[in-house]
């Protein structure tokens, strides 16, 4: 598969640094695990892994309406 016609996996992570009880203490963990998992599969060719880490409503709607991504994007977590 040619790369620029890969499925995209999009992992955008955002946290709450100012209220406290909204905070989410285990999601660099998460981001981390996920982080391992996810190489072979983009080294095999299986998929294109976007990471956006503190991320905010419009650069994830920039990613869906970058014309390099649209439409392959497959897995939004």
């Amino acid at each position: 598969m040619k790369a620029d016609q890969r499925p995209v996996v999009l992992l955008a992570y955002a946290n709450d640094r100012v209220d406290p009880s909204r905070h989410l203490r285990n999601l660099s963990e998460e981001m981390r695990r996920i982080r391992e998992a996810l190489p072979r599969a983009e080294v095999a060719g299986h998929c294109e892994v976007l990471h956006e880490p503190n991320a905010t409503a419009d650069s994830i709607f920039e990613v869906f309406q970058n014309a390099q991504y649209r439409n392959r994007v497959a897995i939004f977590h």
